[in-house]
């Protein structure tokens, strides 16, 4: 009997002895397993599927009246098909008066500088071609400045053929007056000579002093004679002076005037080149096409007659050849260890989490800021998370919508199973001994 005792309570020891050994062995691989183990952790975010440029909102800068609608909702498009064409009749009326406007001041410009150059011809040089539709208005406009050309250049020259007239005439009196004064002196000099030689003759008794009297009264006449013709050839070479400036003044008059026109219209012209571009550009604009190759999402805008205002947004066109990135909102508590750069795992909620493994992905942009996201209900930092294009090509099956929910999984560095146990300690332990 006591020898069954005896063995129970050695095997009892025994039980108790390997217990504890299993115990601290236990205890001692799960110490060594928290301290020495590194689990992955992460900052988990939700958030959905999106384009990277994302939606394409499209507008009319102008607005107008539709004239055609070419697409329908959902209608797949390529990048430059035309969507909605805006009547272009005003648009139109617009870019020809402006046509109209530049073609007319272009060929007065043309007008201003043969005058400028004193050309006998003026031979306008419009390129018809390029204006088919304003064929007989610049006819019309060439003719009119022709007749002003011509007009004004004789203007000109019946103002210049005065002056020359009188240029001529007064030429004519000055040379007259030189030949009356050349003859006038020759007549003084012989008059000279015979008064010397009575003068002699006077003194020897040959001749007598009323003849020799006679003679110094002609004398005097004319010397006075002289003066008067040789006053008159001063007057008309200062008269030859005044109407030689009198025809540059002319002329250097019109020059000014046509030097002043031209740069008003060259200010003109290139005011007018700014407004034509506008208005091509506004006429270029009534077909409105897709920026990019995608579906029409959320047409607005179904028949024509319809009117738009401006800036009014038309459709929105959802770019399917852009690449899909995951946009998420982070707590706010996870902002300080989420760094741009850092890896993440994304889990698509549409696709059975057991067959459809994770996709890689990496964090591209963080906002600055908080950002609050359907009514307040859920507030945070808002990251984008693209998506690793090679994986995604590698799984046929893994086909992607915008709209699509998913799960973001920040990778964050390391840690060990002890920080994990200890970090509601220490949470505990810094919130301690204070008051409320």
């Amino acid at each position: 009997m006591m020898n069954d005792s005896t063995q129970l309570m050695t095997d009892n020891n025994r039980l108790i002895k390997r217990a504890t050994i299993f115990l601290f062995l236990s205890l001692g691989l799960f110490a060594a397993w928290t301290w020495f183990a590194k689990l992955d952790s992460a900052a988990i975010a939700s958030g959905i599927v999106i384009v990277e440029s994302k939606r394409k909102s499209i507008e009319h800068l102008e607005g107008g009246i539709v004239a055609q609608v070419y697409v329908r909702e959902g209608q797949k498009v390529e990048k430059g098909a035309p969507l909605i064409k805006i009547s272009d009749i005003t648009f139109q009326s617009r870019l020809k008066q402006t046509q109209l406007t530049w073609i007319s001041r272009q060929i007065e410009y043309q007008r201003l500088l043969a005058e400028r150059d004193n050309l006998s011809r003026y031979v306008p040089s419009i390129d018809k071609e390029q204006f088919p539709h304003l064929a007989l208005e610049i006819d019309t406009l060439i003719a009119n400045q022709r007749s002003l050309f011509t007009s004004r250049m004789d203007m000109r020259m019946k103002e210049l053929d005065i002056v020359d007239s009188r240029l001529k005439q007064t030429r004519n009196r000055r040379s007259f007056s030189s030949q009356m004064l050349a003859q006038r002196k020759q007549a003084l000099g012989f008059l000279n000579d015979e008064i010397e030689m009575h003068d002699q003759l006077l003194a020897e008794g040959f001749t007598s002093r009323l003849k020799v009297l006679e003679l110094k009264r002609s004398e005097v006449l004319l010397v006075s004679d002289i003066i008067s013709v040789q006053s008159e050839l001063d007057g008309q070479i200062l008269s030859l002076s005044e109407l030689d400036q009198q025809k540059s003044a002319i002329q250097q008059r019109n020059r000014s005037e046509v030097e002043t026109q031209i740069a008003e219209v060259r200010n003109a012209l290139i005011t007018l080149e700014a407004e034509l571009n506008l208005a091509k550009d506004v006429q270029a604009r009534t077909v409105v096409k897709s920026p990019a190759s995608g579906v029409v999402l959320g047409l607005k805008v179904n028949a024509a007659g319809e009117v738009v205002g401006a800036g009014e947004s038309l459709m929105e066109i959802v770019p399917d050849n852009d690449s899909l990135i995951v946009e998420a909102i982070i707590n706010p508590n996870d902002i300080d260890v989420v760094r741009v750069g850092q890896q993440a795992l994304i889990r698509l909620s549409a696709f059975n989490f057991r067959t459809t493994p994770p996709v890689q992905g990496e964090v591209v942009y963080i906002d600055a800021d908080r950002t609050n996201s359907d009514g307040e209900e859920l507030s945070g930092f808002k990251v984008k998370v693209k998506l690793n294009s090679q994986e995604i090509s590698n799984n046929p099956d893994l086909e992607l919508y915008p709209g699509m929910p998913a799960e973001v999984y920040v990778l964050l560095e390391e840690k060990r199973p002890l920080d994990y146990l200890l970090e509601p300690l220490k949470v505990s332990l810094l919130r301690a001994f204070r008051e409320s």
